[in-house]
């Protein structure tokens, strides 16, 4: 609020308070009616007790202003003292100057270039002793019926002593011809400039990444997630890439950790910017540029071969869109896609394949404008193209028949055996081998990871590379003048790096909250399963189960893990409910939540009625699956398996946590063990004990495990040739017996190819699965005295061939549209046999099957769930 006073009596002078300094007023004839008024605060005022002040910075301390109804009233001096607030050893020379300054120009707030410095009121180098210091006027300064606003302006010297501070003081005393003695009185500071004359440390272009939005709206720089940067308060600034044209800025707050909200850099124009950041007295770090927008539209090149048609994006690309047919013109006509002898594409980072094609001579690619494809931020829209007449070529396709090893880790040597290779140096244009660079959910593979050449060799039929960083588990690429091999089933590769992971009581995965105090790290079990079964790991364990505990980072450490495999975790007290299980990530340390519950079965495990080596040392896996329970409860939570490990004398307590009361079907297993392929355990399961749990926690639930007394033995044989070491080292083959409650076991195929299953009497079904595999192949044994364990061995043998029947369709949703990554099963009602698949971008699904009469296959959508269920299927020969 403006405080106006008028003066009407020429007989007396008036001290008045304005603003919080003193001001004498006096007049010069009984005519004159003159207002003093306390402007409003520009915002460059001092709007705290503390302003930041470099060097050189002009900085307007206060304002008044000045205006009379009549008479000819004149200001002829102001009255300033300059104090040292905080003792500082505040200098005259830390100060170039103090005047006075009147508003001037079109900006009404105070503007170094506008307003005038009011001639003659200036003083250099100013005292800084509290001792007056008086501005007066060349020709004092005539006070008319406008309002004129003036500021006492402080000018920083040009090379000040850091953190020095100073407060001034007014006094104004105008309408007669001389001071007539001091006028004002020195005032206690309240508030204060301090000099600052260190400029920001200099950002980190590290530090920050682009976001781009939907096309026609903004792209964003932004700090990368969990990153702090500068410090709290100062400004950051963002420049064009040229440095000067002034983009946005926003000010550093928050933490830990510290950053900015993101600044708008416009729409698909910078690819790249430049950071500063400004602390609050204008000190200024240096400029950091942040390169790396993607601001360009990716364009496409293709070449066609008889059977194919490869298109080479410009950059990396969306996969899903990519494998959308939709999008692709070929020879005139819509691609289309997903059927028995119909085309299909497949894709590898910047590059897309459109395969099952029958072409000669002459063909042509078109991509429309109206295409989805985008790069891999999902916002810049592929360049149309139109190929105008493409030559058909004969290719000549490089072909992976082995890899020297199945899975290791960064930079092993590998040694990739096949044809078509081509001759040259590793490395060069034509001549590269490409690593999984994962997949993604939303836009599929991700791009490929290009081979290490370090003491690399190339030759037609021989490749030596060194696995490189980033990689992840999945297929091996070579590429031979411009051409990529295919996937096949003897190019995969698995990668295997150090796993870590964090126990919670409580929350979520990415909120965790409770954490697992230290002394509590022996009672955890981490079990990590792959496409070679799965292993438990325990801090203390040897060999594979091993696992250590860092108590200052409060983490469990495993090496050797699988990129593509899947954990949990549990607590063998029971004092914990198991975690849930979810996608090995050896990139990123995972947070595994182990909720508390005061519910437990437990119990003893006792392999054998006598003691022997075979029960000794040995794991036996826990199962406790509801039975008669409230799966809707909200504590309800479903449960991974819990392992347990025999002791000398053959027996294993166990304890296994339960989330919410019912019933429970309680059953006990011996896995097979990994490090043995010739035989199952030689002990049969026990039956399954029914426990009913009421805020309770049931005890006594033994286990006994009996020795078996019969034997199949089989053999594994493909229909040519003989299993490789890594191939034979993916099947696992399993019995069961099909009735209510019926007994299994399982174990590996042998190095030559025989099995072992240890059994009892009665008919058993015998099968082999593996991950190398569509679905496994079972037959019937019926075991009878011939089979005892002092007979001679007998068994089936088991043909592990190619499928060549199979069940195929399209899931749709009711427009029509096919629905894309939607899981498919289907089982064989009265006999073995079933599959799985997943539709592709078409909603197309095929799955290799045994011939049978009666089929049920069901689906389900990542989008709406469970899609039902379709029988009497019949799959003949």
């Amino acid at each position: 609020m403006k405080k106006n006073i008028k003066i009407f009596s020429f007989s007396f002078s008036l001290l008045l308070i304005v603003a919080g300094f003193f001001i004498t007023v006096s007049l010069v004839k009984a005519s004159a009616s003159t207002i003093v008024e306390a402007g409003s605060p520009p915002s460059e005022m001092l709007s705290s007790l503390e302003v930041m002040a470099k060097a050189n910075a002009v900085i307007p301390t206060t304002t008044f202003l000045l205006r009379q109804d009549s008479g000819g009233a004149t200001l002829n001096s102001v009255v300033v003292v300059i104090v040292d607030p905080s003792a500082s050893s505040l200098a005259n020379t830390d100060i170039a100057s103090v005047s006075l300054r009147k508003e001037s120009g079109a900006t009404s707030n105070f503007q170094v270039g506008e307003d005038l410095l009011v001639t003659g009121a200036t003083a250099t180098n100013p005292a800084v002793d509290g001792s007056p210091i008086i501005l007066t006027p060349t020709t004092p300064e005539t006070i008319g019926a406008d309002i004129v606003q003036y500021y006492v302006v402080i000018t920083i010297a040009a090379s000040p002593v850091n953190d020095h501070s100073l407060a001034v003081n007014l006094g104004a005393n105008y309408g007669v011809d001389s001071i007539g003695g001091t006028v004002g009185t020195a005032l206690t500071a309240t508030k204060k400039i301090t000099i600052d004359t260190v400029a920001p440390s200099d950002p980190s272009a590290a530090d920050y990444r682009f976001a781009q939005n939907a096309p026609g709206t903004a792209d964003l720089i932004m700090v990368k997630p969990g990153v702090s940067v500068g410090v709290a308060g100062d400004t950051v600034k963002v420049y064009a890439s040229d440095g000067t044209t002034f983009l946005g800025s926003a000010v550093l707050g928050g933490g830990p950790p510290i950053q900015f909200s993101a600044v708008d850099i416009g729409n698909n124009t910078n690819a790249s910017v430049k950071i500063e950041f400004v602390d609050p007295a204008g000190n200024a770090s240096n400029q950091v540029a942040v390169t790396g927008n993607d601001i360009v539209n990716p364009t496409a090149s293709a070449t066609a071969f008889t059977d194919r048609i490869i298109i080479q994006f410009s950059e990396q690309v969306d996969g899903m869109m990519a494998m959308n047919c939709a999008n692709y013109t070929v020879g005139g006509t819509p691609l289309t896609c997903g059927g028995m002898g119909l085309p299909f594409v497949d894709f590898q980072g910047d590059k897309a394949t459109i395969k099952g094609l029958n072409l000669s001579g002459t063909t042509s690619l078109v991509i429309s404008s109206g295409n989805t494809i985008t790069d891999i931020n999902g916002h810049n829209p592929v360049t149309a193209y139109d190929s105008g007449s493409l030559s058909v070529g004969v290719l000549s396709l490089p072909t992976i028949s082995s890899l020297s090893i199945a899975s290791g880790a960064v930079g092993d040597d590998i040694t990739i055996t096949g044809t078509n290779f081509g001759t040259g140096t590793a490395g060069d244009s034509n001549h590269k081998v490409f690593f999984s660079g994962g997949f993604s959910s939303v836009t599929g593979p991700l791009p490929p990871v290009e081979a290490d050449y370090t003491g690399a060799s190339w030759t037609a039929t021989s490749i030596t590379v060194k696995v490189p960083a980033g990689t992840q588990g999945g297929p091996v690429n070579v590429m031979s003048s411009g051409v990529m091999s295919d996937m096949n089933q003897n190019s995969f590769f698995d990668i295997a790096a150090s796993y870590n992971v964090k126990v919670y009581y409580d929350g979520s995965a990415d909120s965790p909250t409770d954490a697992m105090a230290d002394g509590y790290a022996s009672n955890i079990r981490v079990v990590v399963g792959g496409m070679r079964g799965q292993v438990v790991h325990w801090v203390g364990g040897a060999g594979d189960n091993a696992m250590t505990y860092d108590n200052s980072t409060d983490t469990f450490t495993i090496t050797g893990v699988s990129s593509m495999g899947w954990t949990w975790a549990y607590d063998i007290t029971g004092a914990h409910l198991n975690s849930q299980g979810q996608q090995v990530n050896t990139s990123a340390t995972q947070n595994l939540i182990l909720k508390t519950t005061s519910k437990k079965i437990s119990g003893t495990i006792t392999l054998g009625s006598s003691c022997v080596d075979a029960g000794k040392n040995q794991d036996v896996v826990v199962f406790a699956m509801p039975d008669e329970v409230d799966t809707g409860d909200t504590n309800f939570k479903s449960m991974d398996p819990a392992f347990f490990r025999t002791n000398g004398s053959c027996i294993a307590s166990y304890s296994v946590g339960i989330p919410t009361n019912g019933v429970y079907r309680v059953e006990a297993h011996i896995p097979p063990d990994p490090s043995a392929t010739t035989g199952s355990s030689t002990f049969t399961d026990p039956s399954a004990l029914s426990v009913t749990v009421n805020d309770d926690t049931p005890t006594g639930k033994d286990f006994l495990f009996t020795a078996a007394t019969h034997r199949i033995v089989g053999t594994v044989v493909k229909p040519s040739g003989s299993f490789g070491v890594d191939e034979r080292g993916m099947l696992y083959v399993f019995a069961y017996q099909p009735r209510e409650n019926g007994k299994g076991t399982g174990t590996q195929v042998a190095a030559d190819g025989t099995f072992t299953l240890y059994v009892t009497k009665g008919t058993w079904k015998v099968g082999v699965g593996g991950g190398n595999m569509n679905f496994p192949v079972e037959v019937q044994v019926d075991v009878d005295d011939t089979y005892l364990i002092a007979e001679n061995p007998k068994g089936p043998t088991i043909v592990i061939a190619p499928p060549s029947d199979y069940i195929e369709g399209y899931v749709k949703d009711s427009a029509g549209n096919g629905l894309a990554n939607s899981s498919l099963y289907a089982w064989l009602e009265g006999g073995p046999g079933g599959g799985n698949a997943q539709t592709d971008s078409q909603g197309y699904y095929k799955m290799y099957v045994t011939p049978g009469s009666n089929y049920h296959v069901g689906a389900n959508s990542q989008a709406y769930g469970f899609l039902g269920e379709q029988s009497n299927i019949e799959v003949t020969d």
